[in-house]
């Protein structure tokens, strides 16, 4: 299973931390396999073929970590449940919505309080806070808000940027968890057991200029599987 992250969103991963095997597409279209060791500063470095080689982050374009491939074992207890949707985004005035193709759902346990304490949560209300200031929306009460999150300034914004992502490779690694890719219609179906979950979406149509969200805009839900249910949960990814 590829892990595709676009690299600019892994800038600011600070630590010696050291990934698997990577494809890495320059600007000018080269492709470069190697072991990324460090994302710091704008610089990538990676050992490639034995020899160490750094790269500047104007130089790049995206980035895939690969892994082994990770079986997506069955949450625990009997799946005798099912989540399902059409994930959709607005692609121009003239064509309207088109269907998500790509999109990935990450599917994870989750509890009545921990779902606002999970990065990716706090990241959609503190980037939904930054829009609201950021276009003179009511600014003095949603700085406010955002100076609560620590994300009123450029740093705590990044710092979120950066725990998302980190958030998100945590998921990949999860036994417990499931993740899926919207098909050709942009629909999806899984099959879990009952329980609340924190659902993650991430589209492959529409992008944002947010770090975490270059790669791909996020929402999270949470939806409360029951047994013998067919739950949905759609989603629309506007501009």
């Amino acid at each position: 299973m590829k892990l595709k992250i676009i690299l600019i969103c892994m800038i600011l991963l600070l630590g010696d931390f050291v990934y698997a095997q990577s494809v890495i597409t320059l600007k000018s279209g080269e492709v470069i396999e190697g072991n990324v060791t460090s994302l710091i500063n704008g610089v990538l470095k990676l050992s490639f073929k034995g020899n160490p080689l750094i790269i500047k982050q104007s130089d790049l374009k995206s980035i895939d970590f690969v892994k082994a491939d990770i079986k997506l074992l069955p949450v625990i207890g009997n799946a005798n449940g099912e989540l399902r949707g059409v994930v959709t985004y607005y692609f121009n005035k003239n064509y309207g919505d088109k269907p998500d193709v790509g999109a990935k759902i990450y599917i994870r346990k989750a509890d009545t309080t921990g779902r606002k304490l999970t990065p990716i949560a706090k990241y959609e209300r503190a980037a939904v806070l930054k829009y609201l200031v950021d276009h003179k929306v009511d600014v003095e009460k949603y700085s406010i808000q955002l100076k609560e999150m620590n994300s009123d300034t450029k740093a705590g914004f990044d710092d979120l940027n950066s725990a998302v992502i980190k958030d998100l490779y945590s998921i990949e690694k999860d036994e417990t968890a499931k993740i899926v890719t919207a098909d050709g219609t942009g629909s999806y179906a899984i099959k879990v057991a009952p329980g609340l979950y924190e659902v993650i979406i991430i589209s492959k149509g529409r992008t944002n200029m947010t770090l975490a969200e270059i790669n791909g805009k996020i929402t999270t839900k949470i939806v409360t599987i029951k047994s013998d249910d067919i739950k949905t949960l759609d989603h629309r990814f506007d501009m």
